[in-house]
């Protein structure tokens, strides 16, 4: 009998214990107070939690900007406390568990993390100029690109008609109006540097038109195409960018 009520009262002391060291800790800002709690979502601008051993069984929510930074509860650690010494109990996990399971910090990573969250925050455009040799003719030729991250997270291309950008631009109607012209004026660009020239030496092959005739009008083309893609396309662009931050700037100052 005695050694029934031994194993009754060891487990009842191993699953307090462990109901103990489970909860995970929310440090605020400038660690001015100490949340013990049961993380339930990280939305990567806020957290959702619920208050550990309480009888207040709602689900709270602290903003980003309100959060040094926050601790898991670590397993491992979880499983040496129980298969320690019952004196061992009294040891403070947190200490530990800082060494053990490196914290977490609130906020997004990366493009994919700002777009989940469906952040809208500055962009900033990146050109990137790349000369790419051509050894048979024994030239280069020069290609640039255009990247942005948001801000500062992340770098990936615009893509042809800003389909890789436009997720993260603020619904504005001149932002949109912007990225419509930049997309309609790139494409233009490239009909006008290609498939134009192109069109343009066959007609002339057909009528029998003179080389000397025919020649100016392709350069002409081709000419007029690089300065639609290159330079009235990206005015566009930089346009719809700037009205983006001036809009982030106003809905930030609000929040």
């Amino acid at each position: 009998m005695k050694r029934q009520v031994f194993i009754f009262f060891l487990i009842l002391s191993i699953c307090i214990n462990y109901n103990s060291y489970c909860q995970d800790i929310i440090y605020t800002k400038d660690f001015s107070d100490t949340i013990q709690c049961k993380i339930i979502k990280d939305n990567i601008i806020s957290l959702e939690f619920r208050y550990w051993n309480s009888t207040d069984t709602s689900i709270h929510i602290l903003k980003g900007t309100e959060i040094e930074y926050y601790l898991l509860s670590d397993k491992k650690f979880v499983n040496e406390i129980i298969n320690a010494n019952i004196s061992d109990s009294s040891k403070s996990p947190f200490s530990d568990n800082r060494v053990n399971k490196p914290y977490s910090y609130l906020g997004p990573k990366s493009l994919e993390d700002i777009l989940k969250a469906n952040i809208k925050g500055h962009i900033e455009l990146k050109r990137k100029i790349q000369f790419r040799p051509i050894v048979e003719r024994g030239g280069f030729i020069v290609l640039v690109k255009y990247n942005f991250d948001v801000d500062g997270i992340g770098n990936s291309r615009v893509g042809l008609g800003g389909g890789k950008l436009k997720p993260f631009m603020v619904n504005d109607e001149i932002v949109l109006k912007n990225m419509y012209k930049y997309s309609d004026t790139r494409i233009l660009g490239l009909l006008t540097m290609y498939p134009m020239p192109f069109s343009i030496m066959v007609l002339g092959i057909v009528n029998d038109a003179k080389p000397e005739i025919v020649a100016p009008i392709v350069g002409a083309s081709y000419i007029i195409g690089k300065i639609l893609y290159h330079f009235v396309a990206i005015k566009f662009l930089r346009k719809a960018i700037n009205r983006h931050n001036i809009v982030v700037s106003e809905m930030r100052k609000t929040q």
